[in-house]
């Protein structure tokens, strides 16, 4: 799941719920705010209000989401609000001059969050944060895969076929390498939607795809 940015944390829908869901997350911006204020941990005002570029210092290269972006990267980001605080279980991976937690992580739950907006073209290594992220994706469908062969074969733990993605029956994995964009809550996406993995000759994203998809048998729109 993806958890994006939004205008208000006043507006955030349902998008706590995802993050027990089991399944990876990641957070931009508002949603690297709820992830640590539903979890735990503080937001609170930033003292540099509007957009800018960023120089944020990877504080950890052995994380698998920002790791690789080691030791800086320029992003474009606001800090109206930013998490002052991680949750219990969280590390800080990432800061900057204006923000001690530009990204947090708790890679044994697969929750990643980031202050900064990788999907604009402002960020410079923005998409590389998207593909570690579905690496991440990749590796927990794996093993869930692999779970459900040691339980004797392809079931409610298992994977079965749909948009090139993993899939558990009962709002499992679906779509583009089990990613499903959520904005603000409100108008969750769907099958691989919002923010969708090409996997032909090249790697890609595009937006806006897919049709309807389902969470905990209930159906949301893309």
């Amino acid at each position: 799941f993806v958890l994006s940015g939004g205008p208000s944390i006043d507006r955030i829908g349902r998008c706590p719920a995802y993050l027990d869901d089991g399944r990876p997350v990641l957070g931009i911006c508002l949603g690297h705010q709820v992830m640590a204020a539903a979890l735990g941990g503080e937001v609170a005002s930033g003292d540099y209000g509007g957009y800018a570029d960023v120089t944020v210092r990877v504080l950890d290269e052995d994380d698998p989401l920002v790791g690789p972006l080691a030791p800086e990267t320029r992003t474009w980001a606001s800090h109206a609000d930013e998490v002052v605080t991680t949750p219990p279980g969280f590390v800080r991976t990432a800061e900057s001059d204006v923000c001690a937690v530009e990204a947090m992580s708790s890679p044994d739950r697969g929750l990643f969050g980031v202050q900064w907006h990788p999907e604009v073209a402002h960020t410079a290594e923005g998409a590389a944060v998207f593909e570690n992220f579905v690496a991440v994706c990749e590796r927990t469908a794996a093993a869930v895969e692999d779970a459900g062969g040691r339980r004797g074969g392809v079931g409610e733990g298992g994977t079965s076929g749909g948009g090139g993605g993993n899939r558990r029956r009962g709002g499992g994995w679906r779509g583009a390498a089990g990613l499903r964009a959520v904005y603000g809550g409100e108008g969750v996406a769907a099958d691989g939607a919002g923010m969708a993995y090409g996997r032909g000759g090249g790697r890609s994203w595009s937006t806006g795809v897919g049709g309807a998809g389902r969470l905990g048998g209930e159906r949301v729109a893309s």
